[in-house]
């Protein structure tokens, strides 16, 4: 053994991490080894049927908690030997007999163990029992053979109850191992041939797995994160290293609030609730921008606004947007200097997950929606929440750090009592959580004064007393406008000077409706956390059930859906999540929806708006492929000078991940650009109709065609809608190019980025997208218009419009609800029934899906009746027996033969990122 450092009779020292080591020497002999290295705590895949010497590890010194750790082997542990103090301790695990209490970390222990048995359940065999709702199950024997004979086994309770039945080899006695889909295992049960009663199964206490995704800077969807501190009030629990593994953390207290903290990032507050085995977090980037004031600083400047002598222009914080901004604060003209010398830093919200309290938050919207509009049988918040038309959403806000310039600490206190009441102070927004300016902008038009269903946008702060209301209503400013229009501001002075060059010039940015909403100069305030909060009771909403399944069918539990990427929602232990009163949007096409789990590939679909219009129940299933592939990484950290390993050394794995932000919107979809990586976008028709009458369809079939591939470094990463709709116009050899065509309709996209790491033209990773990337293509809409008002009478008026976004009938003169309406649209063809289920409200988006299905615009081409023609809209009401009709006219122009680009637009898109895999070699 001397001088052979590195192995241990002839096998590598690494390779003996957890494997106990029998070592023979002559009687008279004295041989000292010394083995160095870190502890670790067995893997237990690596445990095998019979008889195994193994170390569990310093962690799982108890014999329960070793028991608890290697059940996810699925082979049964029957007895334990350990050499302890000079004599051999035994353990019989059925029985728990025997004199061994406890497990030594630095000696091996004899481990015995045997495989489950071969059942038929379904007249399938198999090892694993489905126990159904995510639960399965190992069933082992000591002694089996001969016959078979029948098991069963009842489980749940209510809607889930059932019962199952296997045949498994005769035997004296069974015992029975059961585990869900997180990793849960509950303490082996033992049961006979009679019928087992299952129904009060309790897991193991095993504590908490806690995974954390981050949203990326922009737009995008979350990845997995490591390197982040867990803490219970002050007190530090541990970091989560490994991503994907997670972190597990010891079993905590209902209603204990743990703060996640990563550099770089918002902090996160979870509640832990009871019985929660898995807990997910989304963490979101910090803004890397921010504005300083300086506590000394002299005022005065060449800005002519009236103002007190000496006293400073109005200043953005941030101030270097560039019109690239989501949101800042506006201190007005006139403001002085703050009691300290601090930084500000402003983060737009991206999704729900970093703010605080909205538990509370929700009950003072509520309250406030009660006081302003006496809803009828809603006294109290928990009344107005049981109203089926109720509905509140966070669109927007933004969340405040400020700093001591000298200290450089945080201010918590970010009152004026400390700041100072320096100035007036108001922000305003241009990146929302969910949703378009332009759709709210829209419902307040038409809904603000509403007596049925009245809609209106707050401003609620943050302060010392948790949430409140700041100030109701909202502005909503076109940074393009030179003169007003009705609902639509634009930027006063002090706001042209300062704001309109920070924030885009291409959405409306929402404001508050008065001025001094954070802080009011020589008065009170602060720089306190905002959101912008839409409260209404809705004619239109719905509750939707989701559920998340593995490619096999079988139900994921605790996975992590989005909807519309602002609310988010664990699955339950059937896979399941509702998301209930989803007002449904008045302009928008479609809602995105994702879900996602540490161990499978996240998928997503868009869900058009007028399927779940005509849906009163709307249920939708995301499969989610699993990451079957893994690869162990071996190697030694050395010091650079001396040679030396290094211990406690932290290694990061770092992949190629451009997928893992692949998004879509307004047209475009986006990948993370690596000016290195290959891009290939490919798209496919999904319904494919017969060219007829010299009248094509130009992808004849659906396979797959390369509409653009290119590097990172020459826009690859980005595909376009007039990309997109180019493809579509190029004729393939043999058509006719000037024939007339038509290309709407729906179509699968697929992005393959692929990366040459080591440049040796040679690529040696990849990564595709998911299931279900695709475009819906329809009519150019602004070749669409709505001539003029409906007809109307001294009941009911024909509002709306195509620009405004949706059309309504509204009942005149009234305070009950709006009368159920059916929807029609007249072509020179046929009368297309727009909805199944009355609505009020129409989604003109809905209208033109239905103008843009292929066989329909092939009509409407087939006889030169798309070009220049008069459609009609009618609504049906039926009251009291008595049915009306109201109409309104609609124009559709489309110059097929003149303009063929701008005859096509992206009615909608999704993006859904996809996994790696190592390729080339």
């Amino acid at each position: 053994m001397a001088g052979d450092t590195g192995s241990l009779g002839g096998e590598l020292l690494s390779s003996l991490q957890n494997r106990g080591v029998w070592v023979k020497v002559a009687t008279s002999t004295t041989v000292e080894i010394t083995l160095g290295g870190a502890s670790a705590t067995i893997d237990p895949q690596q445990l095998q049927s019979g008889w195994n010497l193994v170390g569990f590890g310093p962690e799982l010194t108890a014999i329960e908690q070793m028991l608890i750790h290697t059940a996810a082997n699925r082979l049964q542990i029957l007895r334990l030997f350990a050499f302890v103090e000079g004599g051999w301790q035994f353990r019989d695990i059925l029985s728990e007999q025997g004199s061994l209490e406890q497990l030594d970390p630095d000696y091996g222990v004899w481990v015995y163990t045997q495989q489950p048995l071969i059942i038929t359940q379904n007249g399938v065999e198999a090892d694993t029992i489905d126990l159904g709702e995510g639960l399965t199950a190992t069933l082992f024997a000591t002694t089996a053979g001969g016959e078979m004979t029948d098991l069963s086994f009842d489980l749940g309770s209510g809607e889930t109850a059932r019962t199952v039945t296997v045949s498994a080899p005769s035997a004296v006695s069974y015992t029975l191992r059961i585990g869900d889909a997180n990793d849960n295992f509950y303490p082996d049960i033992a049961v006979t041939t009679a019928a087992n009663d299952l129904t009060a199964l309790e897991p193991f206490t095993t504590g908490l797995q806690l995974y954390v995704y981050g949203m990326p800077a922009e737009a995008g969807s979350p990845t997995l994160l490591q390197d982040v501190a867990v803490y219970s009030g002050d007190n530090y629990l541990d970091t989560l290293i490994d991503p994907v593994t997670g972190l597990t953390l010891d079993e905590l207290a209902e209603g204990t609030t743990l703060t996640l903290q990563k550099e770089g990032y918002l902090d996160v507050a979870l509640t832990v609730e009871s019985g929660q085995s898995v807990l997910y977090a989304i963490m979101q980037q910090a803004s890397s921008t921010h504005g300083q004031l300086i506590e000394n600083q002299y005022n005065s400047d060449d800005y002519v606004a009236s103002r007190p002598l000496d006293a400073s222009a109005p200043l953005t914080v941030p101030s270097n947007g560039d019109h690239q901004l989501g949101a800042v604060l506006l201190h007005r003209a006139g403001r002085n200097n703050p009691n300290q010398s601090i930084n500000i830093r402003v983060t737009p919200y991206q999704g729900l997950d970093a703010i605080n309290d909205v538990e509370t938050l929700s009950q003072q919207v509520a309250s406030d929606f009660i006081e302003a509009y006496s809803p009828t049988g809603a006294s109290n918040p928990d009344e107005l929440n049981s109203n089926p038309f109720w509905s509140w959403q966070i669109i927007a806000g933004a969340q405040m750090e400020v700093t001591d310039m000298t200290t450089g600490e945080v201010i918590t206190d970010r009152s004026s009592s400390t700041l100072g009441a320096y100035a007036t102070i108001d922000p305003y927004q241009a990146t929302l959580i969910s949703g378009k300016a332009e759709e709210y902008q829209a419902l307040l038009q038409e809904f603000g004064q509403s007596s049925d269903y009245p809609a209106v946008v707050d401003l609620y702060v943050r302060g010392a007393q948790g949430w409140q209301l700041a100030s109701t209503g909202v502005r909503f400013i076109d940074p393009t406008l030179d003169e007003a229009t009705e609902g639509v501001d634009i930027y006063d002075a002090q706001e042209s000077y300062a704001v309109a060059g920070q924030l885009p010039l291409n959405r409306l940015i929402i404001a508050p409706a008065t001025t001094g909403t954070l802080m009011t100069q020589d008065s009170g305030g602060g720089l306190f956390d905002y959101v912008f909060v839409l409260k209404q009771l809705t004619p239109v909403t719905r509750d939707m059930t989701v559920t998340v399944t593995d490619t096999a069918g079988a139900p994921l539990a605790n996975a992590l859906v989005s909807l519309n990427w602002g609310l988010r929602e664990l699955s339950d232990s059937r896979g399941q999540v509702v998301f209930s009163d989803i007002a449904m949007p008045l302009t928008e096409a479609s809602l995105n929806l994702e879900a996602l789990r540490n161990d499978h590939y996240r998928n997503g679909m868009a869900l058009s708006v007028g399927d779940l219009l005509n849906n009163t129940e709307p249920a939708y299933t995301l499969q989610l492929r699993p990451v079957n592939e893994t690869a162990t990484i071996r190697g030694t950290i050395t010091d650079v000078v001396t040679g030396e390993p290094l211990e406690k050394a932290t290694v990061r794995l770092i992949t190629p991940a451009a997928l893992s932000q692949l998004s879509y919107d307004e047209g475009t979809f986006t990948a993370y650009n690596d000016p290195q990586a290959n891009y290939r976008w490919q798209i496919r028709a999904r319904d494919v109709l017969a060219s007829s009458g010299g009248r094509l369809l130009r992808l004849l079939d659906s396979d797959w065609v390369e509409i653009k591939a290119d590097s990172g470094a020459n826009e690859g990463y980005q595909l376009t809608e007039s990309e997109v709709v180019q493809a579509l116009l190029v004729a393939e050899e043999g058509q006719d190019s000037s024939a007339l065509f038509y290309m709407v309709g729906d179509y699968d996209l697929t992005l393959t980025v692929e990366y040459d790491i080591d440049q040796d033209g040679t690529a040696d990773f990849s990564e595709t997208s998911g299931d279900g990337m695709g475009v819906s293509v329809s009519l150019n809409p602004a070749y669409i218009t709505a001539n003029g008002r409906g007809e109307s009478d001294s009941d009911y008026s024909l509002d709306g419009s195509i620009a405004q976004g949706f059309f309504v009938l509204r009942r005149l003169g009234s305070t009950v609800a709006q009368p159920s309406v059916l929807w029609q649209l007249d072509t020179p063809h046929e009368t297309i029934e727009l909805n199944q289920q009355p609505t009020p409200i129409l989604n003109w988006r809905y209208l033109l899906d239905q103008l843009s299905t292929p066989q329909r615009v092939f009509d409407l081409i087939a006889d030169g009746s798309i070009e220049n023609s008069q459609l009609t809209l009618r609504a049906m009401v039926t009251v009291d027996g008595v049915s009306r009709s109201y109409s309104q006219h609609v124009d559709l122009a489309i110059p097929y033969s003149d303009e063929p680009l701008e005859t096509l637009a992206l009615h909608h898109g999704t993006a859904v990122p996809g996994g790696g895999e190592r390729s080339g070699r």
